[in-house]
């Protein structure tokens, strides 16, 4: 029998050691992912996906998604509400919410908010809804976290999301009316200068209703809304009616992006800081009958931009039909404003 002495077994590991992303890679996959158009509901999935990977995707994955902030479900609005500032005491906090809630407070410049009635009232389930449409958002909680948020972000103040700028709402199947009650309950922030405001109806779900609602609107009984630190605002889905009413609310307004047909003709006169109108029909060929039906010549001849100095409006879709467009031009030369195209071939994901 052999004195010598076993041999000791020599791990592999040091030698052959997990291969791993650089976190330059990891950040450039996270930023492509997060920035890709998507529904609500994928998003939300890719959220918890991408924490789940490791501690590394997770931490690269909060710098990334905390500078546009998307809030598909009320529970990512509870989720933001925890690492606000004064939210959650010191010592309730781990190293890791802390460090993500100074992220987070310093670094989110956009907020953008889904409130989809098609999804089911219950704020962890992504699962579709009845066919509706809603009026009330006092009974909704993804209509209850866009106010919550906003009522957490203090009107003055630069102690609490000081690099905000932007915030969006995207409703979907929602009665206009949700819009002025929520804004005439919680005043936006004095920071806010870029206000997007969307609406979609589901027409195969919803039917005839949603063909009536979105051409049509009554305003009664609606606080007076008061927003005179929005210099951008970009709306879509939208009558006339209601973007004339906006309108009245935002006397230092610089552009105004109008998506979707509306007739020009029924805003009346555009407050005189308005520089630029844009009318955006990304991927869309346009026909002269989608052009006549904006009243661009009627809207003109009854003071649209009256007053305003270097008014100019901007085209931005696929192809428009050469004549009319010409036709247009050749008017708005006549009424000393500048008319512009620019070709953008994709439509935009909702």
């Amino acid at each position: 029998m052999s004195s010598q002495p076993l041999p000791i077994y020599q791990s592999t590991r040091a030698a052959h050691p997990r291969r791993t992303f650089p976190p330059e890679i990891v950040h450039q996959i996270i930023h492509e992912l997060w920035y890709e158009p998507q529904s609500p509901q994928d998003r939300a999935y890719l959220s918890k996906s991408i924490c789940l990977v490791s501690h590394t995707w997770l931490c690269l994955y909060t710098r990334v998604a905390m500078r546009d902030v998307h809030l598909p479900l009320s529970l990512s609005a509870n989720t933001l509400l925890n690492l606000l500032p004064d939210r959650t005491p010191t010592q309730e906090k781990g190293l890791f919410i802390e460090a993500a809630a100074e992220v987070t407070n310093y670094m989110c410049q956009s907020l953008t908010f889904h409130v989809d009635a098609r999804v089911a009232a219950n704020t962890q389930d992504l699962s579709p809804s009845p066919p509706a449409i809603k009026y009330f958002s006092a009974i909704d909680p993804a209509a209850n976290a866009v106010s919550s948020v906003l009522a957490a972000i203090p009107p003055q103040g630069p102690d609490c999301l000081p690099n905000l700028h932007h915030i969006s709402i995207k409703y979907t199947d929602w009665a206009f009316e949700a819009l002025f009650d929520l804004l005439g309950t919680h005043p936006l922030p004095a920071q806010i200068t870029h206000l997007s405001l969307d609406f979609v109806f589901d027409k195969k779900s919803t039917g005839a209703l949603a063909s009536y609602i979105s051409t049509t609107f009554l305003r009664e009984g609606h606080p007076v809304l008061e927003m005179p630190d929005v210099r951008h605002l970009s709306v879509r889905g939208m009558p006339a009616e209601i973007i004339s009413d906006l309108l009245d609310s935002m006397p230092n307004l610089e552009t105004l992006t109008i998506g979707g047909c509306s007739r020009l003709d029924v805003i009346g006169a555009l407050p005189e800081s308005v520089h630029t109108l844009v009318l955006s029909h990304p991927g869309e060929a346009l026909t002269a009958l989608d052009m006549q039906w904006w009243e661009l010549d009627m809207a003109l001849s009854l003071g649209l931009s009256e007053g305003n100095a270097g008014f100019r409006v901007i085209v931005r879709s696929g192809t428009p039909d050469p004549f009319s467009f010409s036709d247009m031009k050749r008017f708005c030369k006549w009424y000393g404003v500048d008319l512009s195209y620019e070709r953008v071939d994709v439509s935009e994901n909702w």
